[in-house]
């Protein structure tokens, strides 16, 4: 009669190395392949992405601090020539001297001419630097500043 089929048991399954059943369809390992791939490459971008993220954020942080002592070296420039004004204005022959701070430290060199003050200061704060010249006068019992210079690369 006719041959008829047996069930196959399952010992008689394909297997593969790993130890898995293969699959009847021949394309399956195919996909498996690729589908991994993808999710390899998806990891690389995301870490890739989040590397890029880092180093934006530090530079980003660095430059707020740059910009935190350009400011702070401004200030305490334009303060030490407040502190210039009022001691020459109580002490006619005051030359300068030095303001110090926690984390700075403001240079003040003073020379008389004839008829007014040459002031300068200067502050360094990080790795920014800040030098003003200024001449001042005492007018009506005032001491005015009549001309303002920054200094660069000096």
């Amino acid at each position: 009669m006719g041959s008829q089929t047996e069930p196959q048991s399952p010992s008689d399954r394909r297997v593969s190395v790993y130890g898995q059943a293969k699959s009847d369809r021949p394309g399956l390992e195919k996909e498996a392949g690729f589908i991994s791939v993808l999710i390899i490459l998806i990891i690389t971008l995301l870490a890739y992405m989040g590397v890029e993220g880092l180093f934006l954020v530090q530079s980003r942080g660095q430059y707020i601090k740059e910009e935190e002592d350009r400011m702070k070296c401004i200030y305490l420039a334009e303060g030490g020539l407040e502190w210039a004004k009022a001691s020459l204005s109580t002490n006619p022959e005051w030359s300068g001297g030095t303001m110090s701070y926690p984390d700075d430290e403001v240079k003040l060199s003073v020379k008389k001419n004839e008829e007014d003050y040459l002031v300068i200061s200067e502050v360094e704060s990080g790795l920014a630097r800040r030098k003003i010249q200024v001449t001042l006068q005492k007018r009506e019992g005032n001491i005015e500043i009549t001309r303002y210079e920054e200094l660069h690369n000096q």
